[in-house]
Formats: C-alpha cells, sequence, structure tokens
C-alpha cells in the first residue's frame, strides 16, 4: 500500500515539472515571435556556416565518391570481387542508359568480353535496376557477336523480347555473326531458329542482315545447298548483293570437296558479270577452294560453264544490278525498296513483280539446288585426267592441248571474257595447278592484283603458292613477285616455307637452299615448320649424321635459333623408312631399314627429352616387324633376326623413360 502512494506523489511531482517547463518555453517563444528583425553580426555569421552545429552534434552530408566501374574492372582480380564492388556502388547515383551503353562499347573495345557483359546484365538490370534500352543490348550483342559467343548472344536477345522491345536491324546481324564466328558447329541451330522466325518477314531485312546469314551458313553447316537456298531467299525479298555476299558463296563452295571449284567458278563468273570487282578476300576463298576442292565430272563441268544456255546469261553490264532493281521497283511505283510487304510464297512473289526480276533471279541463279545435287552425284573419273582442256584449232578436229599453254586452257577469265570459242570439253583437273589453268594460270591471277592495284594479303601468297605450277620458272617469278618493294611489308616466313616444302618433295635440295637463303637475306626468323623441311631434306646415312650433330645438340641451335621438336623426329623417321634400303640375303625386292641409325636417332631424342605423341609410335611400331616379303619360316637370314630382336629390346628399354605428348 505505501508503494502505490509513494508512486502517487512522484507523478505529482513530475507533472509541476513539466507544466512549468511548457510555460517557460511558451515565454521564450513568445519573446522570440515578437523580437524585431534586425540581425547582428554574430547571427549572420552562423548563417554563413550553416550545418556548424552539426559537425559537433551529428553527421554532415557529403556527396558520395563516384566509383568508375571501368577502371574497377580493369585491376586484376576474380569475377567474385568484381561483382561485390559492382554491388557497394552507391545507390542515390542512377546513370541513364546512354552512359552504360558507352561503358559497354569501351569494355568491347578494350577486349573485355565478359566485363562488357556483366556491365549490363548485373550492374546495370539487377544492381541499379535501369530500364535498358535497344542500343544497350545492340552493343553488348555486337560485341558478343564479334567473339563468336553465340549462346550468351542468344540469351541477350530473349531479354531483349522479355523486356517488350523491338530488337533492330544490327541486332540480327550481330546474332548471325556470332553464329558465324562461334567454334562450335553446333550453335547453327540457332541461326537456323531465327531465321525461321523471321521468314514471314523476309522483305524487312537487308543485304547486311543477308550477308551474316549466308556466312553463318557457310561456315557451320555440313552442306552447301542450303547457304544457296538462302541466297535465292535473299534476291526474292529484292536484296542487292554485294562482293561479301559472293564472297560467303564461294566460302560455302568449299563444303564440296569433289566439285567444289565447278561450283566457285560460276560463283565467281556471276560476280564479275554483275559488274562487282573481286576484292583481296574474294581472291584468297578462291585461290582456297582451288587448293582444296575438284571440279568434279568433265562432261558436268563442260555442259555448266560451255554450253550456250550458260554463256548468254554472261552478259556484262557496268550497272546491271542497280538498273535492274530500279525497273523493277518504279514498275511497282515505287523509288526504294520496299519497307514491308505481305508474306507470301516463293511462286507468288516471283507472279507479282515485273519481267525484270524474273530476269534477275534467272541471271543470278548461280547454282540451282538440284542441279547442285547432280553435279555431286555424277561425279566420275575421266580417261585422260592429264588433260584438262579439249580445244579445236579446226571447227571439224578437235586435239587434246596441255595444260600449261594459257591461251588455250583459260576457260574461265578472271577479269575478262572467257574465250570459248574453240574449246569443246574440260578435262579433269586433279592437280592445283591444273584447276589454276583454266582461268589463266598464276600469271592471271598477278595480273589481276596489278590491275586492280590490289594489296595482297599474307593468305593470299600463301594459297597462291600451293597452286603455282610445279617448276622453276613458275616458282622464281611468284617469288619475284612476292618481293617486290611494295609487298615488302607483307614477307612472311610462311610463304618461304612452303616453296622450299615443294622443293623438297621434288628431292631439288640446292633449290631449297636457295629458298632459305632468302630468310637470312630480308632477316626473317625460321620457326619450326622450317626446321621440319630441314629434315625432309636429308636423303642419305651421312646427311642424316650430319642433321642429328647440327641441329639435334641439347642446346638451342645458332642457325635456326631453335629446338628440335617432336615434329623434327617424325620426320626424320620417316626420311629411314624412305631412303635406300639393305637387301635382304636369299630374297628379292626385300629390304631392311637401317637400325643402327634408326637407334641413333632414339637415343639423341631422348638425350633431349623430347616427348614422342602417336606418330612417333605408330613409325616405331612399324620398325618391330620383319619386312612384308620377309619369311622366317622357310628361310631365315642372320642379320636381320638380329637387328629386329636387338631393335625390339631396346625399344622396350626405350619407352619406359619416354613421356607422352597430347599434341599433333
Amino acid at each position: 500500500m505505501w508503494k502505490i502512494c509513494s508512486l502517487l506523489r512522484h507523478s505529482k511531482e513530475i507533472g509541476r515539472i513539466s507544466t512549468k517547463h511548457f510555460t517557460t518555453c511558451t515565454a521564450s517563444l513568445n519573446s522570440r515571435f515578437h523580437q524585431p528583425r534586425n540581425r547582428s553580426a554574430t547571427q549572420e555569421d552562423e548563417a554563413d556556416n550553416f550545418g556548424s552545429l552539426a559537425e559537433k552534434h551529428g553527421q554532415v552530408f557529403r556527396k558520395p565518391s563516384f566509383v568508375d566501374v571501368a577502371e574497377l574492372l580493369t585491376k586484376n582480380g576474380s569475377d567474385d570481387d568484381i561483382l561485390n564492388h559492382l554491388n557497394e556502388g552507391d545507390t542515390n547515383i542512377r546513370h541513364d542508359p546512354y552512359w552504360y551503353m558507352l561503358e559497354c562499347k569501351k569494355l568491347g573495345q578494350r577486349g573485355k568480353i565478359d566485363e562488357c557483359e556483366q556491365m549490363l546484365v548485373h550492374k546495370m538490370l539487377k544492381v541499379d535496376r535501369v530500364r535498358p534500352k535497344n542500343y544497350n543490348f545492340a552493343v553488348v550483342i555486337g560485341v558478343l557477336g564479334r567473339a563468336g559467343r553465340a549462346e550468351k548472344a542468344f540469351q541477350l536477345y530473349y531479354k531483349i523480347l522479355d523486356y517488350n522491345l523491338k530488337p533492330d536491324l544490327a541486332v540480327y546481324t550481330s546474332l548471325f555473326n556470332s553464329v558465324a564466328n562461334s567454334p562450335n558447329r553446333e550453335h547453327i541451330k540457332y541461326a537456323k531458329s531465327l531465321y525461321s522466325k523471321l521468314s514471314p518477314n523476309k522483305n524487312l531485312l537487308n543485304s547486311t542482315v543477308y550477308n551474316s546469314i549466308l556466312k553463318a551458313y557457310a561456315r557451320q553447316c555440313s552442306s552447301h545447298v542450303e547457304c544457296f537456298v538462302i541466297f535465292q531467299d535473299m534476291l526474292r525479298a529484292g536484296k542487292v548483293p554485294d562482293h561479301i555476299t559472293f564472297i560467303a558463296l564461294m566460302d560455302a563452295c568449299g563444303k564440296d570437296r569433289t566439285s567444289g571449284f565447278l561450283h566457285a567458278l560460276q560463283v565467281w563468273r556471276q560476280m564479275t558479270t554483275l559488274g562487282i570487282q573481286p576484292t583481296v578476300e574474294s581472291l584468297t576463298v578462291f585461290l582456297r577452294i582451288c587448293c582444296k576442292c575438284g571440279i568434279g565430272d568433265a562432261d558436268v563441268a563442260t555442259r555448266t560453264l560451255l554450253s550456250e544456255e550458260s554463256l548468254e546469261k554472261l552478259k556484262p553490264s557496268a550497272n546491271f544490278l542497280e538498273s535492274t532493281f530500279r525497273n523493277v521497283y518504279w514498275q511497282k511505283g515505287q523509288q526504294s525498296f520496299p519497307q514491308q510487304q505481305q508474306p507470301t510464297d516463293n511462286q507468288q512473289q516471283l507472279d507479282g513483280v515485273g519481267d525484270s526480276q524474273v530476269l534477275l533471279l534467272d541471271a543470278l541463279q548461280v547454282v540451282d539446288v538440284d542441279e547442285i545435287s547432280k553435279t555431286t552425284e555424277e561425279t566420275e573419273a575421266v580417261d585422260d585426267p592429264e588433260a584438262a582442256v579439249v580445244v579445236a584449232d579446226d571447227p571439224e578436229a578437235a586435239t587434246v592441248v596441255a595444260v600449261d599453254d594459257p591461251e588455250a586452257a583459260t576457260v574461265v577469265g578472271l577479269m575478262r571474257q572467257p574465250i570459248s570459242g574453240m574449246v569443246e570439253k574440260i578435262g579433269e583437273c586433279r592437280s592445283k595447278w591444273d584447276r589454276l589453268q583454266l582461268v589463266g594460270g598464276q600469271r592471271a591471277v598477278l595480273d589481276m592484283i596489278i590491275d586492280q592495284q590490289m594489296q595482297p594479303r599474307t593468305q593470299t601468297f600463301l594459297w597462291l603458292a600451293k597452286c603455282c605450277q610445279p617448276d622453276f620458272d613458275s616458282e622464281i617469278e611468284l617469288l619475284k613477285f612476292y618481293c617486290r618493294k611494295d609487298h615488302r611489308k607483307s614477307i612472311d616466313v610462311r610463304f618461304f616455307n612452303i616453296m622450299m616444302k615443294r622443293r623438297a618433295e621434288r628431292r631439288d635440295y640446292e633449290g631449297a637452299e636457295q629458298i632459305f637463303r632468302y630468310l637470312k637475306r630480308y632477316k626473317l626468323k625460321p620457326d619450326h615448320f622450317t626446321f621440319k623441311v630441314k629434315a625432309m631434306l636429308v636423303d642419305d646415312e651421312s646427311q642424316m649424321v650430319q642433321f642429328l650433330d647440327r641441329y639435334c645438340q641439347v642446346d638451342i641451335d645458332v642457325e635456326l635459333g631453335l629446338r628440335a621438336d617432336v615434329h623434327v623426329y617424325n620426320q626424320l623417321y620417316a626420311r629411314i623408312f624412305s631412303m635406300e634400303k639393305r637387301s635382304v640375303a636369299g630374297y628379292q625386292d626385300t629390304y631392311a631399314i637401317n637400325y643402327d641409325l634408326l637407334k641413333r636417332v632414339m637415343v639423341q631424342m631422348k638425350v633431349n627429352k623430347v616427348d614422342v605423341n602417336k606418330w612417333t609410335l605408330t613409325m616405331l611400331e612399324r620398325a618391330r616387324n620383319f619386312p612384308p616379303k620377309y619369311d622366317r619360316w622357310a628361310r631365315q637370314e642372320n642379320q636381320i633376326e638380329r637387328d629386329v630382336k636387338d631393335y625390339r629390346i631396346f625399344y622396350n628399354e626405350w619407352l619406359k623413360k619416354q613421356k607422352m605428348t597430347h599434341e599433333g
């Protein structure tokens, strides 16, 4: 009871104190309110130093420091550290989408592909929650497209659709470029799926998008037929092809190793007929196909290249494309390409336009899809494989002319019209130089480079060196042209390696050494392929011993500046099997290799600690067996029995100390 009384007395005292305090505060406020508005100097100083009391009793507001994300990403650190720093960014600062676009562009130019993607996906969308624009995705997808990141590029494409944004043509171009540059051929499924979605609106695509589609199909598809189908869709949509279009078509022709060169010849003829000047890239692709692909059946090639129907289509016109497309759309009452058309079938599109477009489609029908399949199936051998061109000096008589006659062998000119008045038949061209002679040979290629004032790349000369005629005069002509002053900047050791290998395969050792002296003249550093070509020049036991003492020591060779690798030793093993062998006594046409020389090379390989590969084991396992015609049960020879037995013992011990490499 006494506790309750004490609490009541205490509450009364608190009430009197609070009432007294309230009265005092009210009086002070009234006095301040009714004071005259005359500020003293002290009050003015306090007004100027606004916020000074907060330094004593609280925190002063300071502008947050800006964190440069681009500089942050350039620092060396893990992805988790980068994401942590991005998450710690001040939420009070909100940049606009254009700022993020510039930052992504800077990162892409520096080669920071992953950081560029994280800037958009993580920093902009998740952390700062800024609504993106079309150009944000376009920049990042363009960076991913140039790097071949097809899977990530299409993930961003699906995000565009999730944000209800409309992709522009630049996004579609980058998406197909990502598939074209991807190292994984399975990514072609993304391109096919996207193209099927765009099929109802094919007319809305421009030539640049179609070029990227053609490039993706040409590089990733296993067949060249699909690429030509896309090209037909491009023409029916009224898009003008350019030199990039024909480069993609010729690249697709390389898929057909049997008759791909025949398709490339047709593409090249149509390109020059339409007034499109060849470029260095188109010439390089054409030479690559000439080197790798054949021409197929001779009868099919003659019918395709020399028939009257095919020659009638080759009527050159400087402005053929421009004038024909202008006439087509002026007939439809338009002065520019259509922006949108109703999707119809291919035949309905052809029936709905004028005759000019039908003629254009017929002229640009480079290789019909059905004709391509027939050409591939009808490929057969020719009776005389050495004949490349059959011409008739007299209209009533035909003679076989060798392919080294450039005037008679030029069936399809690179820059001039084909001289087909005398040509009656094209023979099978099994070698690369025979196929090059069909377009005028090496001389025609060099003349075109001079006339067009091209700046050939290293790859252009490499493919031309492989297709060059295998004789001394042709190689010297190409060497002089390659070593001209205007080409000094592009001189590469790989070109001389190819020329050395060609002469080494012909067993022209002096000629190969002459090419090797070019490296010293132009101060070029030999590479491992040069070392391998030097090993190909070994022809007998004395040269093999000299090569081992000079180039295969433990220290780096002074002349080449390299150390012999496994490929050099594999070439030495191959030379041992192709050298002059010892005849086995008591047998005819039975020869044994030099096992002492073989073991010497193996010892040198073990001393230099060079790892073996599968090709090394394949050749050394071959030496374990007796010669093919040797029958040890019918008749034995003591020396071959002793050599094989000693080699097997030595080989087993040698394998225990050798390591295996999985390279080439």
